[in-house]
């Protein structure tokens, strides 16, 4: 519209300024007027409106649904009620009145001296002084025996995590050999004397803390030279290197080194004997399985056998159970004193053959409440050159080692311990051995076949301790002069004392020994003392603890 009314207005100027130029005569005060009854006006703008509705009201309360996503963890340890646990007897237990002499007398002219001393705080340094001496003189010509013991050993730890172990010992023991007809022979004590004598020297030192690598060692030095009345000499020397290393938590790598030595010196005779053994291992450690899966290369004398090294600790989730499997190769040491030690009735060997040990288990362990423990394993042993003790066919008062080189063994052990603090301890083992596949001997000459063990040590009154000990076993097939096989009877040895404190520093002990009196043999044609009685006192001369002796 606005363009139209322009259109208009120009024209009407448009005419009258074509008429003024017709009439080209001057016009004298003409006026010119406009009139229009239509005035152009711009519309106002809309302008919106910006005020927000408000929200009806709505009183009801709502309802709100939530929904957890499954969580798919599985923890491997739950937790349990915390609770004291029994307190499990240990040589580094700091026990009150360690510092002791402990003196007395038996029948079958038994004297008994034992004496400890202790010094330092047994946690960061620990010496101490251990002697003991024990004889007797049985009813039959040359039955008797001396004992006696002085051991010094000590501990250091450092500030910098290192700890120093160290032992110096000397034993000697003397038997006679009086299980011989004495009807018919006569010895003097010269023929029948036998005596071992043996210093012991032990070191080791250990990383209390894994180094920054996380490496952990344990390097430790055995030796000892062992000698007999018969100018017989045997020198043993074990260096043990073991180093490991985890990988986080979990995983970790084991890798050491041994060597084992003997040097065997007799009249007539020289015999030396070396292992030397390497074991790396992987490991695999949580707090429900452990797994130590190896190798042992050993080389027995420079000739190379390899060892199995697999153990295997599976705790069943949630229990105290704990299956136990496993496959191991060792050797057990030819050895004059290993065996000396087990039979002091030996004669001087000739040979000395390592025993070879293929050793297969299954087996399980765990505790119930707060103080029973418990265990069974079962398994299979394979022995090369197993060493038998068989009485010698002259007069049978010595034993000869002869060599099986081929045994088979199914063996069964079980064990049970009751730990109530220092109150009431008890523990009992059964063994049973089937033996099996002998290739060069009829039976397991000397071996037993099944044996069981006992060992109580109860607080009744304050003051007033009572031990006990029972050894139940059955009878080792021996071979008689004729080549005949026969076998020694069943065993059953219980030993029972009391011990009760009279004052501060005294205690007043009794030991009564073979209670039922059973004059039995564990080695052929030595019968033992049967009933004896051994009592005295006990004197504790500083009464401060000390973690480096107790009583034994």
């Amino acid at each position: 519209m606005y363009t139209k009314l322009k259109i208009g207005i120009l024209l009407q100027l448009f005419t009258i300024t074509a008429i003024a130029q017709k009439d080209t005569t001057p016009v004298k005060d003409v006026t010119i007027k406009v009139k229009s009854s239509f005035k152009p006006v711009l519309r106002n703008a809309v302008k919106q409106s910006f005020y927000a509705t408000p929200p009806v009201v709505d009183s009801s309360k709502p309802t709100l649904s939530y929904t957890v996503p499954a969580q798919n963890l599985f923890f491997s340890y739950q937790p349990v009620a915390l609770k004291p646990l029994a307190l499990s007897a240990s040589d580094q237990f700091g026990w009150e009145n360690s510092n002791y002499i402990k003196a007395g007398f038996g029948n079958f002219s038994t004297p008994y001296l034992s004496a400890g001393i202790s010094f330092g705080d047994g946690k960061s340094s620990a010496l101490g002084i251990y002697a003991d001496y024990i004889s007797s003189k049985g009813n039959i010509k040359y039955q008797d025996y001396a004992k006696i013991g002085i051991a010094l050993q000590g501990s250091k730890s450092t500030s910098k995590g290192f700890e120093f172990k160290g032992k110096v010992g000397y034993n000697q023991d003397e038997y006679n050999l009086y299980g011989y007809n004495h009807s018919l022979y006569n010895y003097t004590k010269d023929q029948v004397l036998q005596r071992f004598q043996t210093i012991t020297l032990n070191a080791g030192v250990r990383n209390t803390m894994p180094t920054e690598y996380g490496i952990s060692y344990n390097p430790t030095l055995q030796s000892s030279i062992f000698t007999d009345n018969r100018k017989g000499t045997e020198t043993n020397i074990l260096l043990n290197i073991p180093l490991q290393k985890f990988i986080g938590k979990t995983f970790g790598v084991k890798l050491g080194a041994a060597i084992d030595y003997t040097g065997y010196k007799k009249t007539g005779t020289s015999i030396s004997n070396t292992i030397f053994y390497v074991n790396p291992a992987l490991l695999f450690k949580t707090p429900n399985v452990a797994i130590n899966a190896g190798i042992s290369p050993a080389w027995e004398n420079s000739q190379l056998n390899i060892l199995p090294d697999l153990t295997a600790d599976i705790r069943l989730q949630g229990t105290k159970f704990v299956l136990q499997l496993g496959w191991l190769g060792y050797y057990n040491k030819g050895s004059y004193q290993r065996w000396a030690g087990i039979n002091p009735y030996i004669a001087q060997p000739s040979i000395l053959p390592n025993t070879k040990v293929d050793e297969r288990f299954i087996g399980f362990k765990g505790t119930s409440g707060s103080h029973i423990v418990y265990g069974v394993k079962a398994g299979y042993f394979g022995y090369r050159d197993m060493p038998l003790f068989v009485n010698d066919t002259v007069d049978g008062k010595s034993f000869i080692v002869v060599k099986e080189s081929k045994l088979q063994a199914v063996h069964l052990h079980a064990e049970v311990g009751i730990i109530e603090k220092e109150i009431f301890h008890f523990t009992a083992g059964f063994n049973l051995n089937n033996f099996i596949s002998l290739k060069d001997n009829a039976k397991a000459w000397g071996l037993l076949p099944f044996d069981i063990t006992g060992s109580l040590r109860w607080q009744l009154f304050k003051g007033l301790w009572l031990k006990s000990d029972a050894f139940i076993w059955d009878g080792a097939n021996f071979k008689t002069k004729t080549n005949t096989i026969d076998k020694m009877k069943l065993v059953l040895d219980l030993n029972a004392g009391l011990e009760f404190k009279v004052a501060k520093q005294f205690n007043v002990w009794v030991q009564a020994n073979n209670l039922i009196n059973n004059k039995y043999q564990r080695w052929r044609n030595y019968e033992t003392y049967g009933l004896n009685f051994l009592g005295g006192i006990k004197y504790s001369f500083v009464t401060k603890k000390s973690a480096l002796f107790q009583q034994p």
